[in-house]
């Protein structure tokens, strides 16, 4: 059990790093749209970057309660 719980920790601080180096290139590229005009792409590209976030708040919580916090 204590090995899995090892590599929950592992994977969840990976996926977080992952996630925010991604959310840099995804800011790039809404920074992009927008300069061509592009507005809706810009607008829904922000949207993921939210949702990205939120995902990685989750994952930061898991990874709190694996460490022996609450949540």
């Amino acid at each position: 059990m204590e090995s899995e719980r090892e590599n929950f920790k592992t994977l969840l601080s990976y996926w977080v790093e992952h996630s925010r180096e991604h959310v840099g290139e995804f800011k790039e590229m809404a920074e992009k749209a927008k300069e061509l005009g592009e507005i809706a792409i810009h607008k829904a590209i922000l949207e993921g970057i939210e949702q990205v976030n939120k995902a990685n708040e989750a994952f930061e919580a898991a990874l709190r309660i694996l460490k022996g916090g609450n949540s």
